[in-house]
């Protein structure tokens, strides 16, 4: 596929469900008077905001427009293990992680909900309503939980879109790192065949701190940048540069960090999401689309 308009890509990462932050972020960075501009989110979506649907619908809207590149992160990792947890009776012992990461709370939504095909948007159950189900009733009928997410619009038309990594001639989008040899936590090694690694291997990079893989072991990919979310920018400024309190994306050779830390930062209303805007002509539909996660379908 080809195209001769100049293309931008803008990209957002652990926005983690505070919608309004990440509409900000977007108006400010003039994406919805590009009618060519493509949103790269770099994983973790949701769980831990308050406003998992919006984000939802929002997703879907620029799915339908074209206008949607989604990348696998960890979070979409753990609703999937959850699900599956529940589904083996696994559930009780990892409870409290599923519950703690705001991966519980998201599925609970998404139960709670239907898609208004008419409206465009979910709607949500009255609390009245015999389809509510809340905190203790979900964990006791976890078959049902797990069936409503499943079917659910959110996971058949924009969890199983989601790529692995989006490549274009000057950069690599993905979450956490490319897939590396070694132990992530003590020394990350060069895998010139990333591209071709399994699922397992994928899984595992969604976890791995980019900004030490670039830093720390020299990681990167010959000729390109690696655009990252996952771990907070600030750290890079703190623990490479020197710098604390930066408010910003960390860019470094070979890499650029987009992670505001979202969640932790600030109180609902005042939330920060960083949009790094990539201007390349021509190379946007020459890049490769990597299809993702080798997942089951439950």
């Amino acid at each position: 596929m080809s195209n001769n308009k100049h293309e931008n890509l803008y990209l957002v990462s652990d926005v983690h469900s505070y919608f309004d932050a990440m509409l900000k972020a977007l108006e400010e960075a003039g994406f919805f008077e590009d009618k060519n501009g493509k949103l790269v989110l770099l994983g973790d979506a949701l769980d831990r905001g308050d406003k998992p649907l919006e984000l939802i619908d929002f997703l879907l809207r620029m799915k339908n427009e074209g206008k949607l590149i989604y990348i696998m992160g960890n979070h979409e990792e753990l609703l999937w293990s959850m699900l599956l947890d529940m589904s083996n009776l696994s559930f009780k012992s990892k409870f409290k992680s599923y519950d703690d990461n705001g991966t519980f709370d998201t599925a609970l939504s998404i139960a709670n909900s239907y898609y208004d095909e008419a409206k465009g948007k979910h709607m949500r159950y009255s609390t009245d309503s015999w389809l509510h189900m809340d905190y203790y009733s979900a964990q006791l009928h976890s078959t049902e939980l797990v069936q409503r997410v499943r079917a659910s619009k959110y996971y058949k038309e924009l969890f199983y879109s989601a790529v692995d990594y989006y490549e274009t001639d000057n950069y690599i989008f993905c979450h956490g790192w490319i897939p590396v040899y070694g132990d992530p936590k003590i020394k990350c090694i060069y895998d010139p065949d990333w591209r071709d690694a399994e699922h397992s291997r994928w899984k595992g990079a969604r976890w791995i701190n980019g900004i030490d893989a670039a830093r720390r072991d020299q990681v990167t990919e010959p000729k390109k940048t690696i655009v990252c979310g996952h771990w907070y920018a600030s750290y890079g400024h703190e623990i490479y540069q020197g710098n604390h309190g930066i408010e910003e994306p960390f860019v470094d050779e070979g890499i650029i960090a987009i992670d505001a830390g979202t969640f932790k930062k600030d109180t609902p209303k005042t939330k920060k999401v960083y949009c790094v805007v990539i201007k390349e002509d021509g190379a946007y539909y020459k890049g490769k689309l990597i299809h993702a996660p080798e997942y089951e379908q439950y």
